[in-house]
């Protein structure tokens, strides 16, 4: 009788075990990256209630190739296009990632003074225009090295 038992646990205790298995599909890191940069820009991007999330996610998640760092940059490039960030940037191993989007500007801009400020060389400069409107060019610079950062600033 207390054979019986100890058989009618044992199978017991194997069946549970088997029923309680746990399945696990673990991220890469090509997906883990992509995943924090959708929360970040789900979060702080100034255009984030311009688009509806779950279908742009989706898509992104389709265009994730592969689980290297440089996977993620279609998609990355993809959201940005979706929101319509042509500020938005990606460093990938020293190279820049941005969205193909441009726009208009969405206020007046008086073409000459936007000639004048784009016809100076490259280096940081200042003028005065008509007596009445005043700029500092501080041209673009495209590094994510800090050290150069620092130093350019």
């Amino acid at each position: 009788m207390y054979r019986l038992i100890i058989l009618l646990i044992v199978i017991s205790c194997s069946t549970t075990q088997k029923s309680n298995k746990i399945v696990t599909h673990e991220k890469t890191e090509s997906r883990i990256t992509l995943d924090s940069i959708i929360a970040v820009a789900k979060q702080h991007s100034l255009y984030r209630h311009t688009v509806k999330w779950d279908s742009v996610e989706s898509v992104m998640t389709s265009k994730l190739k592969g689980d290297s760092i440089s996977a993620i940059i279609e998609p990355v490039e993809y959201m940005f296009n979706e929101l319509k960030d042509f500020h938005g940037v990606l460093y990938v191993n020293g190279n820049r990632y941005n969205s193909y989007y441009k726009t208009d500007y969405h206020y007046p801009v008086d073409r000459d003074v936007y000639n004048s400020i784009n016809s100076m060389r490259s280096e940081v400069n200042g003028k005065l225009l008509d007596g009445q409107i005043a700029y500092v060019k501080i041209p673009h610079f495209y590094t994510a090295n800090q050290e150069q950062i620092s130093t350019y600033t």
